[in-house]
């Protein structure tokens, strides 16, 4: 009598705090609290490509616990440039003014991507003691015009059977479709909405602000915007920092170099005493699990399909970020299939019930990511296709499913411009973290370095992506970024190896448990209660007939 109501409450509790806690997980990052800034509005007839009214205004930044000075305005820039009677839209601009007196030459920002804001806060206290520190927002997610595609997010939502079946990928592509059908009978012109676009927004900018050569900071994706500016415009460049790089044709990941770089965890696992204890072979016994993989925990069900898909993008990271609710690292991704090849499979019914509602939401802006990163997977053969779900891997990477998305999406016009990687002269320093799965040191190293002829690469042992770089011993990274912008010089002398931490506090499967005790608890306090109003209302009804 009490094994079914504890099984459905179980499985329902689950279910909703799996909801709450991924749409906390997928909700963008805050930005930083701004005052006096003004709200983006279409432009106004009179409107001219360049023009910038700026104010001032207050910068916030929680990551500094610091107010800063800073001048708002809105950029007005074509929405297409190849068109002759292209519209004009608007994009926010702030720019933080540096603390010190006489600064040196101003740095623009590039964040990571594509989907994302341009504008957010990072720790940028050390950067402003010399510089100005510049954000222009990407078009189709700050500006005027929001590529967002509440289709993409339903049809994800509503996707049946396994994540990467045939029935799920074919909602997943109709979804997409959509939108771009939506967004191109509200007027939005697609073709103008790439990547050399948005650097020429940048470079608008630049120009509209006075300024002469700048300095780059960027990550992940805005790495590849990085590239695309030194190729475009080498001579308003002077110096340019990259973490975490992207060259072309990496928003497709290899299945394969995936699962070779858990031969890296691998070694770290058994050098280390608590790792070492669960398993004598790491490898063998990931290998293990992803060949048998078990279908559910106390009544919740777990998709394969998404424990992989989520692990995927649990292992970039060698921290937990900061704005994550719950443990979404590598070492948090190895502890949960650690704990079901050990049989208990609670963490990945767990991320599987997550991945409804996180899934949905993985990318703020879908059809910005989808107008920015389509041309990689547009330009894969067959072949290459095929290659994308190899059935011999034991993460393996998501790209099948953004291959499917992407199908149907327009090209822009600038989708083959700079398809492969070019050379350049400018001076740039690359941050790459040994455990980054997303943007991994390999391809770094064999595609673009040799076309860096003044580049310099800083391998940063056992660190992740670029969450692990901002996150992790801050004056050795305040030391690298100050010395390379005032100096040119590359100074990472404080940085120590910094292996994972497997040992991992609040891992997922300890997060499931938690929640069981809670429906156990639930339940009995259910149970208990229904018991005494039953036994209140016979007792009444014995005293009654007794009367």
């Amino acid at each position: 009598m009490i094994a079914l109501p504890y099984f459905a409450l179980s499985r329902r509790l689950v279910g909703w705090l799996a909801i709450v806690l991924g749409l906390a997980l997928a909700a963008p990052a805050a930005a930083s609290a701004l005052t006096g800034y003004p709200q983006v509005v279409a432009p106004s007839a009179a409107a001219h490509a360049g023009d910038l009214g700026l104010q001032p205004c207050a910068f916030h930044s929680k990551e500094d616990g610091k107010n800063y000075l800073a001048d708002c305005g809105q950029l007005v820039v074509p929405e297409d440039r190849r068109g002759t009677r292209s519209r004009l839209i608007e994009l926010p601009l702030i720019r933080i003014r540096a603390t010190r007196p006489n600064p040196a030459e101003p740095i623009f920002t590039f964040q990571g991507g594509p989907g994302a804001s341009n504008i957010i806060d990072f720790a940028i206290d050390g950067l402003l003691a010399r510089h100005d520190v510049v954000m222009v927002g990407y078009r189709g997610v700050d500006g005027g015009v929001n590529l967002d595609c509440p289709e993409v997010s339903d049809h994800i939502a509503a996707a049946k059977g396994p994540l990467m079946g045939p029935a799920a990928l074919a909602s997943i592509r109709a979804g997409a479709r959509l939108c771009a059908a939506r967004l191109l009978r509200a007027g939005v012109d697609l073709a103008g909405y790439s990547m050399p676009e948005t650097v020429d927004d940048q470079e608008l900018a630049r120009r509209a602000l006075g300024y002469g050569p700048i300095d780059l900071l960027g990550g992940s994706y805005g790495t590849r915007l990085e590239l695309i500016y030194e190729w475009r415009y080498p001579a308003s460049l002077r110096r340019v920092v990259m973490i975490g790089t992207n060259p072309p044709g990496h928003f497709v990941w290899d299945p394969k170099l995936t699962d070779a770089k858990l031969d890296r965890y691998a070694l770290l696992c058994a050098d280390d005493r608590y790792c070492r204890a669960r398993t004598t072979d790491l490898r063998a016994s990931l290998r293990r699990v992803s060949a048998n993989m078990p279908t559910g925990w106390m009544g919740v069900p777990i998709d394969p399909d998404r424990v992989r898909f989520l692990s995927f993008f649990m292992l970039p990271e060698s921290i937990d970020p900061k704005s994550a609710p719950v443990p979404l690292s590598g070492p948090a991704a190895i502890d949960m299939w650690l704990s079901a090849a050990s049989g208990d499979a609670s963490g990945m019914a767990l991320l599987s019930a997550l991945s409804h509602p996180v899934l949905a939401r993985l990318i703020n802006n879908w059809g910005e990511f989808l107008a920015m990163g389509a041309g990689d997977y547009a330009r894969l053969t067959p072949a290459q296709v095929d290659d994308l779900t190899p059935t011999d891997v034991i993460v393996g990477a998501p790209s099948r499913l953004f291959w499917e998305m992407a199908r149907d999406w327009p090209a822009n016009a600038d989708a083959d411009a700079y398809s492969v990687m070019q050379p350049s002269a400018v001076e740039t320093l690359v941050v790459a973290g040994t455990l980054d799965f997303t943007t991994p040191i390999e391809t770094v190293r064999s595609e673009l370095m040799p076309k860096l002829s003044h580049g310099s690469l800083v391998s940063l042992a056992e660190f992740g992506h670029t969450a692990s770089f901002w996150g992790s011993q801050p004056a050795a990274r305040d030391r690298l970024l100050a010395t390379f912008f005032d100096k040119g010089q590359v100074d990472a002398s404080l940085y120590v190896r910094q292996p994972p931490v497997f040992q991992v506090g609040n891992g997922l499967s300890a997060l499931a448990h938690r929640i069981l005790l809670i429906a156990v608890f639930t339940a009995g306090v259910l149970i208990g209660a229904v018991w005494f109003v039953v036994r209140r209302l016979g007792r009444r009804r014995w005293i009654a007939e007794l009367g």
